[in-house]
């Protein structure tokens, strides 16, 4: 068995480091969306994702700015994912973990092969694998962008390490081939040429002066800066990047350096990990941030005096400075302070000084004997805190709560919860959580817009439209709000301002398929049929399943007379919600009007059984049934309408009273 497991030593650490990440990580295949932060605005209330991997779906994703990122290859994954999963989360949190136990399994590959060392580069490997900071990465599906970033950045390190055994223009385009495709997942992959530029020092060795290692970065380079261009232009459509007066640069540097101490502790003692760290803005303690300072440059320092005789340490420590720099807060993007998401790779810079450099220092004592039970002891006990935190990642409303009692403060989150509560139907509790929020931070634009549209669900119509109208106040761009404020102001009857405030929101966020329909349904009440059926196109273009779209065309394509066209849309409609009793309803009206009264009453008949009160159906059945001589069958029709509050036709009811006299007399 032992001279198995030597000749077959990476498959068994393979073996050993994937079954590891999937007994970590297994719970999350049960686990929901997490719909009020990303994963909504990433796939459970995207129809282009939806649509599954289509050539229109690819198209919209390299061209789509969403979710103040451009990162297409990220779109398509989670395309081809509704392709093979609909919106079963499950299969979608199983593609994340498979691709980060692919992760962990290149990671291993990459260090063996760089280094020699099997069982150094297992032990990153799985410190990469299990600890609990991997967790936001890993059980978030809006975080796939992590986890397919890394994979190609991993695979970008492996062809470097061939191109630099024997440089050639043949094994350099794979390099750049790779980087390309991890920059079309992720943009924070821009540092990777700096990261090649250490690895070219240790552990590859390369001999080749600077200024020509350098000079073979270049294309990485311009990549990269072509990659930032377009995340700079993203996040300005979203006004995710903060201001110098929101964020002034001194503030910016004093979080980044308290930033960097609090992750490296979190990697020590990952405790109170949370979705959202809320930006602390000026009000850092200066001592905190004076000694933040001191012990980076002591370490900087420690390294670079032993960077001859441990060169791992300098690499370990600039990979882990260097990958943090485009998301430690200098461009401040959101309102956090850090993020666990963030370490999902530059993490591994510490993980290597720490297991090399304890290797080093046992090597040749007695220690050496304890290290492996030592190793195995933190990879237990780290692997049982990130079973824990994905625990946490059940459902929105566990995640949020968690968040709150890890923080303070922390507005968003309790936005976030609000949310939660509102959408099951928990308004009284969801208004307790949008005001904590607004007391925390008033000029918060979506608790003041969330807080109005619960008013206005419950009647407050005036303070909801208030509520709502400051949201857009603080933000003029916020699409969301002037959806909802139209929504709130049709309720109330105020349709000339609502189709305004639609149009609004159109402006911002043109691929809004629920503001186009709605706008459809105002235009329809209003008769102006071109316009309606304009935008149900135009709904319907954006999202092919839009069911009430599809109703709503076929309503305004039948008052035009043109009843094939209708009938086409409302057989479209039923196709994809056959439960509609409307739907079967509206059908069955024009299969009557064409004549073809059987297939009517199988309409009727299905409407009926999904709802049974459905007094129309009932009267237009006992028409069916006269014209049919069917009159016993048309009384007991009658009858029904009357139950149910209809009141038929009274000259219907004497021609069918002369044919046969009602029941019971």
């Amino acid at each position: 068995m032992i001279e198995f497991m030597k000749s077959h030593l990476k498959a068994v650490i393979t073996l050993v480091l994937i079954t590891a990440t999937l007994l970590a990580y297994w719970p999350m295949l049960g686990h929901d969306f997490i719909i009020y932060y990303d994963d909504g605005e990433y796939v459970a209330n995207n129809p282009h994702i939806q649509a599954g991997l289509t050539m229109k779906t690819v198209r919209w994703a390299f061209t789509a700015v969403r979710a103040a990122n451009w990162h297409p290859l990220t779109w398509i994954s989670h395309a081809a994912d509704c392709g093979l999963y609909n919106t079963y989360p499950g299969g979608h949190h199983l593609t994340s973990l498979m691709i980060h136990a692919a992760n962990a399994f290149l990671l291993f590959l990459l260090l063996s092969l760089m280094t020699g060392c099997y069982w150094r580069s297992a032990l990153v490997a799985a410190l990469f694998a299990v600890h609990p900071l991997r967790v936001e990465s890993v059980a978030w599906v809006a975080e796939r962008k992590d986890l397919l970033s890394t994979f190609f950045l991993l695979l970008t390190m492996l062809a470097y390490r061939r191109y630099a055994r024997k440089p050639s223009i043949g094994r350099y385009l794979p390099v750049l081939a790779a980087f390309a495709l991890g920059l079309l997942s992720k943009p924070m992959l821009v540092t990777m040429p700096f990261v090649l530029l250490l690895v070219d020092y240790w552990p590859l060795g390369r001999k080749a002066r600077w200024p020509g290692l350098v000079l073979e970065k270049i294309p990485l380079m311009v990549l990269a800066a072509a990659s930032c261009v377009m995340t700079v232009i993203a996040q300005g459509t979203k006004n995710a990047l903060g201001s110098l007066q929101e964020f002034s640069l001194g503030v910016r540097i004093a979080n980044a350096l308290v930033g960097y101490v609090t992750y490296l502790w979190k990697t020590v003692w990952p405790h109170n990990l949370a979705l959202m760290y809320p930006h602390p803005g000026a009000d850092l303690a200066t001592w905190k941030v004076a000694a933040s300072a001191i012990l980076l440059i002591g370490i900087s320092l420690l390294v670079f005096s032993l960077r001859r005789k441990k060169p791992y340490l300098t690499v370990g420590w600039l990979w882990f400075l260097g990958m943090l720099v485009p998301v430690i807060g200098l461009v401040q993007v959101g309102g956090q302070a850090i993020a666990d998401r963030y370490t999902y790779m530059p993490l591994t810079g510490i993980f290597i000084m720490v297991v090399w450099a304890v290797s080093d220092y046992v090597r040749g004592k007695r220690a050496a004997l304890l290290a492996p039970a030592v190793g195995i002891a933190v990879l237990l006990v780290l692997g049982i805190v990130t079973r824990i935190q994905v625990g946490y990642w059940q459902d929105g409303e566990t995640l949020f709560q968690h968040a709150l009692d890890c923080t303070s403060d922390n507005f968003v989150m309790e936005d976030c919860l609000g949310r939660t509560l509102a959408g099951e139907g928990k308004f009284d509790e969801a208004t307790v959580h949008y005001r904590a929020a607004m007391k925390i931070d008033p000029t918060y634009p979506p608790a003041h817009n969330n807080l109005g549209m619960v008013l206005a669900v419950q009647g407050g119509f005036d303070e909801g439209i208030r509520e709502i109208r400051e949201a857009i106040r603080l933000n003029p761009r916020f699409a969301v709000a002037h959806y909802n404020l139209a929504k709130a102001l049709t309720f109330k009857g105020d349709v000339e301002e609502a189709i305004t405030e639609y149009k609004k929101a159109l402006s911002i966020r043109p691929d809004d398929a629920n503001s186009h329909n709605n706008l459809g349904n105002i235009y329809a009440e209003q008769g102006r049929g071109k316009q309606a059926e304009d935008e149900f196109k135009a709904a319907l273009h954006i999202d092919p399943s839009l069911v009430e779209a599809h109703t709503s065309l076929s309503s305004v394509l039948h008052k035009q007379g043109r009843l094939d066209e209708a009938i086409r849309e409302i057989k479209i409609a039923l196709n994809l919600d056959p439960q509609s009793a409307a739907a079967h309803y509206n059908l069955g009206v024009m299969l009557e009007e064409q004549q073809k009264l059987d297939d009517a009453i199988e309409e009727y008949d299905q409407a009926v059984c999904l709802r049974t009160n459905l007094a129309p159906a009932y009267n237009n059945l006992a028409v069916i049934y006269y014209e049919k001589a069917d009159y016993a069958q048309a009384w007991k029709e009658v009858e029904l309408c009357r139950k149910y509050g209809g009141s038929p036709h009274p000259e219907f009811i004497r021609l069918l009273s002369e044919k046969m006299p009602p029941p019971g007399r």
